[in-house]
């Protein structure tokens, strides 16, 4: 890969769709060539490919993300509340 002229060094990063193929794979090169670099990823784990698989590359992005967040399950979580306030 070409050196990079982004200077990413103390910021977050989001990455979306870190459960997919191309998602997964960005985050672990950014965090590989910007270590000062925080990965935040985000996905809908939908089924629409395999969730084994998604979880699998989850399981390898945990030691380099320092946080994923589940849009499905925060949009579910969310709805529960609000009906449990109505």
């Amino acid at each position: 890969m070409a050196a990079s002229k982004l200077n990413l060094e103390g910021k977050a990063v989001l990455v979306t769709g870190s459960a997919g193929f191309i998602g997964s794979h960005l985050a672990k090169k950014l965090c590989q060539d910007m270590p000062d670099t925080q990965i935040i990823g985000i996905d809908n784990l939908n089924d629409y490919y395999d969730i084994g698989l998604k979880e699998s590359r989850l399981n390898d992005l945990s030691t380099y993300l320092i946080g994923f967040y589940n849009i499905l399950e925060a949009c579910r979580h969310s709805r529960e509340n609000d009906e449990e306030r109505l």
